[in-house]
């Protein structure tokens, strides 16, 4: 690659069509390009009609609980940083 798109970097969620990054060449080239493939039970398939389970919905004490933890590992991972 020649260099990553605006705001990219290790970790950052990315949307599909979105642009990750640049390989420096330009027109037709059929030069370096990124791949990804989803295989599922050993075949591949269309991951643009893959369904995906949403995630569990956390309520009430649940939340609270979850945010909680979110706080005190977002603390952590703070402390650690400052470290470095």
């Amino acid at each position: 690659m020649f260099k990553f798109a605006k705001g990219i970097k290790k970790g950052s969620r990315v949307k599909q069509g979105q642009i990750i990054g640049y390989v420096g060449s330009t027109g037709l080239s059929t030069g370096p390009h990124l791949h990804y493939e989803v295989i599922e039970n050993g075949k591949k398939i269309n991951s643009q009609k893959l369904k995906l389970p949403s995630g569990k919905v956390l309520k009430g004490n649940q939340r609270k609980i979850f945010e909680v933890n979110k706080i005190k590992i977002d603390v952590l991972k703070s402390n650690l940083i400052s470290k470095m």
